[in-house]
């Protein structure tokens, strides 16, 4: 069994719902080591997200940056434990 472990998924950015809903579809179907991805809070500029993987956080976000986004532009990093997403609407 592989060991998983908790982060925090932070998308940063103006996006609106359907926005936010294709990315974390797109964000699931392009980088499978993110195993579930749950709703924590809704803020106008920022979204949080408790999610699980059994990588670790900068093989994740290295993992975005190679992922394609329709009409976003999405930049990944790694700080701690938690995952930011910088994402801007193209």
């Amino acid at each position: 069994r592989m060991n998983i472990a908790s982060l925090k998924l932070i998308v940063r950015g103006n996006l609106a719902f359907l926005q936010l809903e294709q990315l974390k579809k797109e964000l699931m179907a392009q980088v499978v080591d993110i195993r579930t991805l749950k709703d924590r809070m809704y803020s106008q500029s920022e979204c949080v997200f408790d999610a699980e993987s059994n990588r670790s956080v900068s093989e994740l976000a290295l993992a975005v940056r190679k992922a394609h986004f329709t009409r976003m532009k999405v930049d990944a990093e790694a700080s701690s434990s938690d995952l930011v997403l910088n994402v801007s609407a193209q």
